[in-house]
């Protein structure tokens, strides 16, 4: 049956993007409610497949993976895993890409006249989000940080 997985480790990711046809998979740091003003968490009521979804990177499926039988701790969806998957020698982000972290440490979604945060930029070489120094971002590279990223 078809449904969330409330708790996976990082192999289990990387055996379900696999099984879909990408190159590698991540899990996710952030819970699934901790995306700005934005869940991506089950809906209520919503089916939950399995509990604790843990395999050891050789699977060819996430049907070879231990898993527990999904319990009333799961019905409310906050535990749901969220996974990254892609390809190798494609970057999921422009090199320079920037996006803003919310206070609780998540992307900021939702982006509004009043939207504060950090601001990260994407380096392809290092194929990770880094921050930006606040040291020397003077008020015009502000504004041409908001302008890229659509405000």
């Amino acid at each position: 049956s078809y449904g969330s997985v409330c708790g996976a480790n990082d192999a289990a990711a990387e055996v379900a993007c696999k099984q879909l046809g990408y190159d590698f998979g991540t899990l996710s740091t952030s819970s699934c409610s901790g995306y700005g003003s934005s869940s991506l968490c089950g809906a209520s009521g919503s089916p939950v497949a399995a509990k604790n979804l843990r395999c050891e990177g050789g699977e060819l499926s996430v049907d070879e993976c231990l898993r527990e039988e999904a319990d009333d701790a799961c019905a409310s969806h906050a535990g749901d895993s969220v996974i990254y998957c892609g390809d190798e020698g494609s970057s999921p982000f422009a090199d320079g890409a920037l996006r803003l972290i919310d206070a609780s440490g998540a992307p900021a979604l939702s982006l509004g006249p009043h939207t504060t945060g950090r601001v990260e930029v994407y380096l392809v070489s290092t194929s990770a989000w880094s921050p930006v120094c606040k040291a020397g971002f003077s008020s015009g590279a502000a504004s041409v940080a908001c302008r890229q990223m659509g405000f």
